[in-house]
Formats: C-alpha cells, structure tokens, sequence
C-alpha cells in the first residue's frame, strides 16, 4: 500500500520499503521523510511503510515519531528493494520538543481533491483564543469566518452553517456543538486527523452545497497497559484514559470525559448578588467517549465508538435586578453517538469498510420571559418597578414549550481498490431518519399587534406536533486514474435518494490535478451538488421552516454548482504557497413562502412625529410577509480567491510555524428580482498565525485576525404604532398622550445594505512544558481580545424622547484571560 507522496520527475520508478520498529515491536504512524524530495509517509497498523515514484538511486531517510529519538539511514531506492528495519530508541523527554510536523504531511501530487485544509491536533490544541476547540481553531484558516465571537459554527466561502457536512469516524453528526453553539463536540485530545474541504469535494460525500470538515479520532495508545492525560483550566476539565486489550486482544482502548464547571463556580456568585434565584444551572455540559479497537485478525480490524453528551442550563432571573426584564429557562440537551466498523483488508491494494452507526439528538426547553418593549432605551429604565411597566403596556410576556428528537441509523459500506494507476472509490449506504418536533409559542396580545403590523415580520408560529420517518439513500463511485507522471483525474458520479422528498438526483464529479515539476501542482473540481431539507438540519439554519408531509412534497432539493482552480508550490521544505479561486452558483434555495395581506400605514407630514398632527390618516396598503412554508423560492452566487503561506516545522530545532492567510469574497443571494448580499457576506479577511519556541520549554502563540464584518440592516427611521380599537385604526400612544413609535426597516431593497464596524482581534498564547512525578506537563495562560477591542455584535435601536431614533452597540468578548494545565501520564 503506498502511504506516501513521489514526485513527478521522468523515469522515477524505484521505491523504499521498510518497517520501524520500538523495543517493544512494531511503530505506527511513524514519520518517514526522504530528505531532499518531497517524499515521505507514515507507518501502517504493521509499523510498515512504502514510498513511491523515486529515482533508482541512495537516499538520506528520516524517522521519527513523537516519545523518540529521530534517525537518518541511508536507504537504496530500486524496483525491487529489501524491505529495511529501522529501530528507534524512546527518548522521554517534554511532549512539545520532540513532536515533528514533517514533510509527510505533503499532499501527494495525485490527490487530485481541491480546498483541503488539514489542521494537526496539537494546532487545534495550541492556537491561541480557540479555547482548545477544533471548529474554532478552523476558523483560522482562509475562507472560513464565524458568525460572532460566541459561536463554533463554521462559515465557508460564503454558505450558512446549515450546509456543511460533519462527519465523526463516519458518521455524520447534525449537532455538533456544546454550550449552545459556544464550543464544538470534538474533543482536540482524542483525534488525529481534521481534514475541512471548503469545495469541490469528491463523490463520498453528499447532502450538502457547501463544505465537508471529515474528524477521525485516534485509536488508544497500545504500547502500554494504561496511560492518562488530564487537562484543566478555570473553566472545564478534560480526562483521557488509554492503553492496550487486555490479556492477549490485540487492540487498544480509549475512554475520555469533559466537563464545564460554569456553574459551580458562577450560580453561587449570582445567587449571592441578586441575579438569580433559586438552585441554579448556568449553561454546562459534560460527555463520555470511548474507542474500542481489536485486531488485526486475519486481515480483519474492528473498531467501536461511543459518545454520550448532555448540556444543561437551569435559571430564573431575580427580583433584585435593575433591568426590568426577566427570564425563566430550563433546557436540556443529549446527544447520543454509536458505531461499529469492520476494515477487511485481504491484500495490499484492498480496503473494505463497513460502519453501522446510529445518531440520536433529543432536547427539551421550557421559556418564560417578560421584556421591555424593544423600542424603549433599556438604559432609562434601570431599576424601574416591572408592576408599573405591566400597567403601562411596556412590558411584554414571551414564552415557549419545544421538544424533539432526531434519530438516523445508517449502515454504509465503502471500497478502496488500488493499483498503479488507478485508486478506485465506491460506496452504498441506508439511512433511516425519524424526526419528532413539537412546539408552542406564545406572545402578549400588545407583542403579536406589534409583529402582525410589521411588513417585513414573519407569521407567528403557535403550535406545532410532527413526526417524520423516511429514508435516504446514496451509491457513488470514481475513480483516480493516473495519466502519465504529471497529471491525475478522478471522474466520479453520487445518486442520491431522499425519501422525504420521493425523488432522486445525479451529481456528477470531476477533478484533476497536473504536477508542472516535483514541488509545484495544479489542481481543478467541478460537480454538482445537492441538499435535502429536514427538521434536522434546522439548527445551523437559524429560521423555522414546517417541514410538514404535505410541505415537503412540493419541494426540490436545493442545489449548487461547483467550480475551484488552485495552485500549491513548495518554496523550500519549509514553506507553501497556496492560491485558489471559486465560484459556487446555488439554486432552487429553500426560503419562507410569502403572504400577501393588507396592513394599516401611515406617512409622515413633517409634524413632531410623537403627535398624531405628524403622522397622516391610517389606511390600508398590500405588504408581503413571510411564512414558515417552504419554498424553493431563491438563488444566489458566491466567488472569490484566497491566499496563503505556511511555515512548517519539520524537526525538534525549528522555532517557527503558523500561516498568513488573505481572502477576497463575494456572496449573494436573489428572490424575486432583488440581488441582496448574504448574511455572511465578508469582503475582506486576512489571519496571521504564529508560534515561536522561545526556550525549550516555553512556546509564545499569537493569531491576529482582520475582516471587513458582515452586512446588516440598518432602519430608515420611525412609524406610528397603529392599533384597532373596535376594528377602527387608531395611534397607540403612551401614558403621556404621545404616539408609540416603532423602527422602520424599509422595504426588501434595504436588506444588508449597511455593514458593521471593521472586525480585529488579537488572541495570545504561553505554554511552559516541564516533567515531574513521572508525567509531561504543560501550563498555559491564553489570552482572548489581548487589546480589549470592542467588536461588534449587533446594533440594538431604540426611539428616544424626542422620537427621534437611537442606537446601543452590543460588543462580543472583551479581554479574556485562561489559565490551564495538563498533564500525560
């Protein structure tokens, strides 16, 4: 099995083979570089490894893996080479001054896939401000921003959330977030390899338009009988524990578990100041995953995973705050992962994989709150009494009831066969999905006039019980077909089945990739590709839609077309550069159906608008509103380049790694003839990511990121508040006689033609490393927004006294220390 990348030279048919080995037996996942190539590998289950494509001659190879000593040998490259045995000595020394990114983490020149972006566990561990998160930590990378600073959601060349793929040791995950979007299910302890295409991805995946982020956790440690890593900060704690079977199982084990402690440290402090009452849950989580791995058995392995999470948040606001609003909510959340995969591995150039897996998502909230009337300056109402607020109609009541449940067992097999030329790819795969929603909403009878008046609101949604069960269902196949020594293609086809929807639809797939010399590669995708619409997926889409039987029947699934050109060089062993363009064309977007009703309007005369002189007589207009029915109703187009440059560090003795990375992004979206940029439409966004080794023991991060931000609505001015009162129109007005006003957004020609401030933000990062009682350790302090710059969030508009309009900025994170340690037994 080739595991490693030859470059495209003429006449490079020769290869090393070989087997690396510890005192104790065989090494896997060993670093193999041929220096002075672009060549190298990691060690298979057997501590084998294979590289290609070289010339017939005697190479200078390093070894090296993480716990032991590096070693040159000198390996003769042939058509028919002895396999060489190279035996490395453990070397127990600080985790951090022996671990090697290396060479081998070159893309081979036949990977003809486009926007890979592959992030190493410890990056995602170290980046400074990601809070050891790995979907924050990708937000690092080009072309991928986040919402705001509270959220682990990924935004990707210019796609909601929504329609990314996330898949977890094969199994696609709906929900992988913790703490309500703030952090991300995986755990930067537990995996090995985070693999985010942002396009153009092959024919494996499908049911999404946008982007895949593939996780794989890591197998436990099987050259010992038990090994633990316990990390901790102020704010959560993190245990893995791993080792061989016991007895004579071959195999290995891992068990780990996380859990915040919000509010163990914060519910006391706030029960004590007044903010709350009563037994108190601030928003916490905890979870236990484990990785069971047995074999080789004659040319079997199999493989068990296990997740179980819970999030939780508890809370009713006290009597003694100033601000006059108050909530009540309890919300729990579960999410339950299981899988089984069998690897049957008859002979080198086969892979068959077969993955049982079944995913359950269930969550229940309860939701009470009582909030000052948005048009009012919160700010001059601070310690005002709630009973006089309620008596003067100021005062709304909101509140909700909502359970569901989303249940998807899966059974997939997927095949690999390889020769010379050719890497054949094939798969089939069954879900069965069942979906339970039930939801009620309710509204003060003053709020729902408010919401009903405005042309631009939704419907209101009061209750809702559906329970769906479908399947879906998908086969695909391409191939990797080697054309020469410089170029690949990999034509590929995906059909997909959506029993939801009763139809089925073809995504065909093309890549190719065209090595100009041995450090400098091409590489092009195009390909169609498709999203079905579920209950499942509305979490990510931040609006509700009915997916009820008798909605769903008139849809079509979404659609995107694909186009990506990239170029990747390698300036020295070093250094890349990497620049590549896209165009993403969607079509058929699902979107809330219109309405079309009458509703009371009045325009202004140039009087003091808090006076009904200032306002004409009310009378009917036809405005549009939206709905919760679907409809394939939108288009839209997203396009851009990006650029970086990376220094990687290759040995023990190299100070510096980390990126620059710049990218320039249009994204648009259309319904009925109005051209609007996207939510997430970010122009400009550069990131500059460090990490210099100071001392051998201590490393300093830094990640300064810049973004031209998002588009947002700004309003026009104010309108009356227009009530009927025995069903005649008439202006509401307060206790003082004056006329309520409410903020005018304008028209749908006004959407997202305003943006926020220039978003920037410094995150720091120092990590010492020492060893003591038999254990590597590592303390950290890291530091969010080191400049305290205040970015941000949102706008929140008010009509002041004199009826004129004002604003409030809210802000994301201000200065944000952490201290944390951990420790590897």
């Amino acid at each position: 099995m080739m595991l490693g990348a030859g470059s495209y030279a003429q006449g490079q048919n020769a290869r090393l083979e070989g087997v690396v080995l510890s005192e104790v037996g065989p090494l896997v996942g060993a670093t193999v570089r041929v220096l002075g190539t672009g060549s190298g590998g990691l060690t298979d289950a057997d501590g084998r490894f294979r590289i290609d494509r070289l010339e017939a001659r005697v190479y200078q190879v390093q070894v090296s893996m993480i716990g032991f000593e590096s070693r040159n040998v000198r390996m003769t490259a042939s058509s028919d080479p002895a396999p060489q045995r190279v035996q490395l000595i453990e070397r127990p020394v600080v985790l951090d001054a022996v671990e090697v990114v290396s060479d081998a983490l070159r893309r081979p020149a036949e990977d003809t896939r486009v926007s890979v972006q592959q992030l190493q566990p410890r990056e995602a561990k170290i980046l400074p401000g990601a809070g050891e998160d790995v979907m924050r930590s990708l937000q690092s990378l080009p072309g991928v921003v986040a919402p705001n600073d509270f959220s682990s959601q990924l935004i990707i060349r210019g796609s909601g959330p929504d329609q990314n793929l996330i898949v977890m040791d094969e199994i696609e995950v709906f929900n992988p977030y913790r703490l309500y979007g703030a952090v991300s299910m995986f755990n930067p302890e537990t995996i090995t390899d985070i693999s985010l295409i942002s396009g153009g991805f092959p024919a494996r995946y499908g049911d999404r338009l946008s982007a895949v982020l593939d996780v794989t956790n890591r197998n436990g440690n099987a050259d010992r009988a038990i090994g633990a890593n316990i990390n901790m900060s102020i704010t959560n704690a993190n245990v893995v524990l791993e080792g061989s079977n016991p007895g004579s199982i071959p195999g290995s084990w891992l068990l780990s578990t996380r859990r915040t402690y919000y509010d163990l440290i914060l519910g006391p402090i706030a029960r004590q100041t007044g903010l709350v009452t009563g037994d108190v849950a601030f928003p916490n989580f905890r979870d236990v995953q484990a990785k069971l791995s047995f074999g080789p058995f004659n040319h079997s392995r199999f493989v068990v995973n296990a997740l179980s999470s819970r999030d939780g948040v508890d809370l009713v606001t006290g009597e003694g705050r100033e601000t006059p609003d108050s909530v009540s909510v309890f919300n729990t959340l579960f999410n339950t992962v299981l899988g089984a995969a069998w690897y049957y591995t008859p002979n080198e150039r086969l892979v068959n994989k077969l993955v049982l897996s079944y995913y359950d998502n269930t969550g229940t909230t309860e939701f009470d709150g009582r909030f000052l009337d948005p048009v009012l300056n919160r700010e001059e109402f601070r310690g005002q009494q709630t009973d006089s607020l309620r008596a003067m109609a100021r005062l709304f009541g909101i509140s909700f009831d909502n359970e569901f449940r989303f249940r998807k067992t899966s059974v997939k097999n997927m095949l690999l066969l390889t020769d010379e030329s050719h890497a054949l790819d094939a798969g089939v795969g069954v879900d069965v999905l069942a979906t339970d929603l039930t939801f009620a909403f309710r509204v003060s009878p003053e709020l729902r006039q408010i919401i009903e008046a405005n042309p631009r609101s939704s419907a209101l949604v009061d209750d809702i019980a559906q329970s769906l069960t479908y399947v879906k269902a998908h086969a695909y196949v391409q191939d990797r077909i080697l054309l020469g020594t410089s170029f690949a293609v990999t034509p590929g086809i995906r059909v997909d089945y959506y029993g939801q929807l009763e139809s089925a639809v073809v995504s065909p797939r093309l890549s190719a990739s065209y090595a100009v010399d041995p450090v400098t590669t091409f590489r092009a995708s195009t390909g169609l590709y498709y999203q079905s619409p579920g209950y499942e997926k509305l979490f990510d889409q931040n609006q509700f839609f009915d997916f009820s039987s008798d909605n769903l029947r008139t849809l079509s699934p979404e659609r995107a077309w694909h186009a990506v050109l990239g170029l990747e060089r390698w300036i020295d062993e070093q250094w890349l550069a990497r620049v590549e363009t896209y165009y993403k064309r969607f079509a058929d977007l699902i979107v809330q159906k219109k309405t079309s009703a009458l509703r009371w309007e009045s325009d202004p005369t140039g009087v003091d608008p808090r006076t009904a002189a200032g306002w004409s007589q009310p009378s009917l207009v036809r405005r549009d509103s939206l709905t919760s029915i679907p409809i394939n109703g939108a288009r839209g187009d997203a396009f851009g380049m990006e650029l970086m440059l990376e220094k990687r560090s290759l040995a023990g003795d190299d100070r510096l790694s980390g990126w620059v990375s710049y990218a320039l992004a249009w994204a648009y979206r259309e319904r009925d003839g109005v051209h609007t940029p996207f939510n997430f439409d970010q122009r400009h966004t550069a990131n500059i990511v460090g990490n210099y080794r100071v001392l051998p023991w201590l490393d300093i991060g830094a990640f300064w990121r810049i973004g031209s931000n998002f588009p947002i609505t700004q309003p026009r001015g104010v309108r009356p508040r227009i009530v009927l009162e025995q069903g005649v129109p008439q202006f509401a007005r307060d206790f003082s006689g004056n006329v309520i006003l409410d903020i005018d957004y304008g028209d749908e020609d006004n959407i997202n033609q305003s943006r926020k401030p220039l978003y920037h933000r410094l995150d720091l990062r120092a990590t010492a490393t020492t060893r003591f009682w038999n254990a590597d350790w590592s303390f950290y302090l890291d530091i969010i927004n080191a400049y305290n710059h205040g970015n941000v969030a949102s706008f929140r508009y008010f009509v002041d006294a004199s009826g004129r309009l004002g604003r409030r900025t809210v802000t994301m994170f201000p200065l944000l220390p952490t201290l944390g340690v951990s420790a590897r037994f």
